[in-house]
């Protein structure tokens, strides 16, 4: 692998914690990809009435 003197020099300069966070983010990006291509997940409306509650933001539905 060969990176950058740029890239070196930035990454260099991280604290371990803000390291942490970065390679957190950069596994759940490539988590998000990896669900993309291998399936594809069909949820019941049961399911997806119920999980609204509890998402990062709560989702609530609107009776027409």
């Amino acid at each position: 692998m060969e990176i950058s003197e740029k890239l070196y020099e930035e990454l260099s300069k991280l604290s371990k914690s803000e390291w942490d966070k970065l390679k957190i983010n950069i596994d759940f990006l490539y988590g998000i990809e990896l669900k993309k291509k291998e399936s594809t997940l069909y949820l019941s409306s049961d399911t997806v009435k119920d999980g609204f509650k509890f998402c990062p933001a709560p989702i609530r539905l609107r009776s027409e």
